[in-house]
């Protein structure tokens, strides 16, 4: 079950609400694809997985994705 992240207090992650993003999505050979799209959840957590992860709203292909902090980059920030 989700919840809004709360695990590890003392990391930041600059990602907010509302924020807008780059995301590095790669396909099979390696290469990366650069996505935009606006953040539409608080990072949040999983028991399963060990990294928090917000969901994005995707522009090209007009769908969420879940995403981790190692492939998004904020384009600009959102008011929250």
């Amino acid at each position: 079950m989700a919840k809004e992240s709360s695990l590890y207090p003392s990391i930041k992650w600059g990602v907010m609400l509302g924020d807008l993003v780059k995301v590095a999505k790669y396909d099979l050979n390696g290469i990366a694809h650069h996505l935009f799209g606006v953040v539409i959840s608080s990072p949040q957590e999983c028991q399963v997985e060990m990294f928090p992860y917000v969901n994005v709203y995707m522009f090209s292909s007009n769908k969420v994705s879940k995403c981790y902090p190692d492939s998004i980059e904020i384009v600009s920030q959102g008011r929250g």
